[in-house]
């Protein structure tokens, strides 16, 4: 039997382009939800994403969004028209190099006008609660995601090998989220707790509130134990005997976090235009993750079947 190789993922390239693309379909199915083609939604959205954000951040913004709330409907629609190509064209295959190219600046405009930069700049980011933002990650995954100069990608093609180098930031970079730089850690916590469960349904908040108040009678464990999971998860995918290990704690924590820190993306609320930030932690997850090992061709054995004096057995020649 020919060398075993595990260079293959649980998706390679072709499927999470399409999966980038549902979820880029998804998006313009929220976005087209009547109340975005009024001006109070855009108003109510900027006041949102600027709070707290430094002079820089928030006067762009402002003036984006000024512009967008004077033709709401128009530009609302230019939105949802720019995510379904994006859409289509990842999850057919069609013109795949042209969507992740536009996909970038349309990408990064939107993190910085929608999601005031993934709130980094307020030191209220925190990964439970969606920190780096959902839209930073979606040209990322393209990238990672490159397609060959082929017309279509083999199925296990994997991932950029820098893929492993974006979990390890994304991960082990969250540690320095958990330090309370400007805010007291209690006061971090449950900020980010509250207004992620703003307008959520009834069930899922008691959940939320528990969780609040535990974390607020302990911030310093809490906000340590988040940095040492961080780490961990991180640094894990870098030892190849570790690496599911390390995939399938962070599927377990980024489901955790969607559900009771960032509450389904806010997708329950009515106000999200997108699913949030786990659903692309768990794509990613799943590009990274290594499949079992198979066989392949040697020169002595093409088809890298078993030989015959293998195939015999011990008895062979009895």
């Amino acid at each position: 039997m020919g060398p075993a190789t595990s260079d293959r993922a649980l998706l390679g390239r072709r499927q999470v382009r399409a999966v980038l693309g549902a979820l880029w379909l998804l998006d313009a199915a929220l976005q087209c939800r009547p109340r975005f083609f009024h001006a109070r939604a855009w108003q109510l959205g900027v006041a949102q994403s600027v709070m707290g954000e430094p002079t820089w951040v928030s006067r762009w913004t402002s003036i984006v969004v000024g512009l967008i709330a004077a033709h709401p409907a128009l530009l609302d629609g230019v939105v949802v028209a720019v995510q379904v190509g994006l859409g289509l064209a990842l999850l057919l295959d069609r013109l795949p190099r042209s969507a992740v190219v536009v996909s970038v600046p349309y990408a990064i405009g939107v993190w910085w006008v929608g999601e005031g930069l993934g709130v980094l700049p307020t030191g209220f980011a925190q990964a439970f609660a969606g920190a780096p933002g959902p839209a930073l990650l979606y040209p990322v995954l393209g990238l990672l995601a490159w397609p060959s100069r082929q017309r279509r990608d083999l199925p296990d093609r994997p991932l950029a090998p820098a893929a492993v180098l974006v979990w390890c930031l994304l991960w082990a970079g969250q540690a320095l989220f958990e330090v309370p730089w400007r805010y007291p850690g209690a006061v971090l916590l449950s900020a980010n707790l509250d207004e992620n469960a703003l307008g959520a349904p009834r069930w899922l908040l008691p959940v939320v509130h528990r969780v609040s108040s535990a974390v607020a009678a302990a911030p310093v464990a809490t906000l340590i134990a988040l940095g040492a999971v961080g780490a961990g998860v991180g640094l894990g995918v870098l030892l190849p005997s570790r690496r599911r290990a390390a995939l399938a704690v962070g599927l377990v924590v980024s489901a955790a976090f969607w559900v009771v820190g960032q509450c389904f993306g806010g997708v329950l609320t009515g106000g999200a235009t997108d699913p949030g930030t786990a659903p692309l932690v768990a794509l990613l997850a799943l590009g990274l993750w290594p499949m079992s090992p198979r066989p392949t061709a040697t020169a002595a054995d093409p088809l890298g079947t078993p030989s015959s004096a293998t195939a015999a057995g011990p008895n062979n020649g009895r």
